[in-house]
This record gives C-alpha cells, sequence and structure tokens, in this order.
C-alpha cells in the first residue's frame, strides 16, 4: 500500500503529464466541464454555474492504494472522480474496518465536512489509479452563497449519501452475511457488469480482504459463502473475475 505521504501528482490535464504551473491554457478548466456535466446532480445546473465550478477546480492524480485523506483530517475540499475507484471506509477503536461505500465516476465525495466545516467522517483509499477534480472549502461555499440553485444540487448528493449509508446499515441488521455477500455482488453486476452468453461478469478490483471487509465478515467467512454459491451454480470466480450465472438466485439470497 502507498502511505499517506507519497507523492501526488498535480497534473496537467490535456495528457496527464505532471505540471506544477497555473494551467494557463485552461486544461483542467475543460476536463472540469466535461466531468462536472456527467454528475447527475450538477447536471442540470445553468452551464454559467457549471463554468464557474470548473474555474475553481484542480486536478490531481492518486496511485493505486494511495489513502487520500483519513477519517479526522482537516475538510478542505470537495472531490469528484474522473477515473479510476476509490473505497471509503471507518475503523472501529479495535482496528476493524468497515467499508462505507466504493465510488466511481461521475461520483462527488468529501462533502459532509465540507458544509459543517468538522473533520472527515470516513477514511478514502484508491482502489486503482485514480484522477480527481478538486474545489476548495473557500471556493465552494462562495459559489454557494452567490448561486442559491447549487445548495439544491449539493442536497442531492448529501441525499444520496444518506440513503446509501441507511441502506448500508440496515443490510447489517436484517441480512445475515450471505445475504450481504449476494446483495453486493447484485449491486456490482447492475454498476458495472458485462453480459456474457452464460450471464454477467464482473471485476472485483479488490482484494479478497477488502471484498471481506465491504460484506463486514471474515475474510474465510466470506469466501466460504462463495464457495456455496459456485457449488450451487450462482457463479464461478476465476481470480478476482466472478462469472454470475444466476442473478436472480442471488437476488433471492439478498433478499432482492
Amino acid at each position: 500500500m502507498v502511505e499517506e505521504g507519497s507523492v501526488i501528482a498535480i497534473v496537467d490535464c490535456r495528457d496527464g503529464r505532471q505540471d506544477t504551473s497555473d494551467d494557463p491554457l485552461g486544461a483542467t478548466a475543460a476536463l472540469a466541464l466535461r466531468s462536472l456535466a456527467a454528475v447527475p446532480a450538477f447536471s442540470g445546473l445553468d452551464q454559467a454555474i457549471v463554468r464557474r465550478l470548473a474555474a475553481v477546480c484542480g486536478c490531481r492524480d492518486y496511485p493505486k492504494g494511495q489513502v487520500i485523506f483519513h477519517r479526522g483530517d482537516p475538510a478542505d475540499c470537495l472531490y469528484v472522480l474522473v477515473r479510476g475507484e476509490v473505497m471509503i471506509s471507518v475503523l472501529s477503536p479495535h482496528g476493524d474496518r468497515m467499508v462505507v461505500a466504493t465510488c466511481a465516476p461521475p461520483e462527488v465525495f468529501g462533502e459532509i465536512a465540507l458544509l459543517d466545516g468538522g473533520t472527515r467522517t470516513a477514511s478514502v483509499e484508491t482502489l486503482t489509479p485514480t484522477r480527481v477534480l478538486t474545489i476548495s472549502r473557500t471556493d465552494f461555499l462562495a459559489l454557494l452563497r452567490a448561486h442559491p440553485p447549487l445548495m439544491e444540487s449539493l442536497l442531492q448528493v448529501v441525499g444520496r449519501l444518506f440513503r446509501q449509508t441507511l441502506e448500508r446499515s440496515s443490510d447489517y441488521v436484517f441480512l445475515n452475511l450471505q445475504g450481504r455477500v449476494a446483495k453486493i455482488l447484485v449491486q456490482l453486476a447492475s454498476a458495472r457488469g458485462v453480459p456474457t452468453e452464460s450471464g454477467v461478469s464482473v471485476e472485483l478490483r479488490v482484494t479478497q480482504a477488502t471484498f471481506a471487509d465491504m460484506a463486514g465478515g471474515s475474510r474465510p467467512m466470506v469466501n466460504q459463502i462463495l464457495r456455496g454459491f459456485v457449488n450451487r451454480g450462482f457463479l464461478a470466480v476465476h481470480g478476482r473475475v466472478v462469472a454470475i450465472h444466476d442473478l436472480t438466485g442471488l437476488r433471492r439470497q439478498a433478499g432482492l
């Protein structure tokens, strides 16, 4: 894993070259315009507001395994995913990790503490090489005051996060580990599954230990559940690729 303190590339977004200039050609703003337009909460905004947002965006590249921020860190900016995937998690006092969510483009993260001025409520780590846009807290709050419609868009982002958190909490209460594993696989199939002749293929993109953390179980127990799904004909596992043959069966296991 790449520890905090590793070099983070602040890039010229025209081609990914590292660049410490102030981006005089506006390459970051052009990338930001395209990326912000893809975010559902921002896509309905007046183009003038989106351009104002794009004008204050920075651009950063992180390698796989980089901690972007830790729980308890100061909240200095909002992040918009342009490329890659990140994992949001919290640690218990005993060191047990609960994965709150994984995010892929065009999702936004880091918005909660940005609003109340508190510290980060969770840690975020990259699962793949990742590019993000950043909007500083100062710039974002100034834009909120100047453009009230932006507040409605932000409330949509916060509302989505609240729904995800509530659903994840409900899963821990009402689903056993087998149901949670099945539900994660169903959600992954829906989000990025590739249709095949025999069903749907899903690349996990995480280690077995991280997948177990996502389900809230130990690695041996989750592997045992996956073997059970294989034996029942629900799926086949080839490294980090899961070939789902019976999505309906998995949905039943997840209570869907």
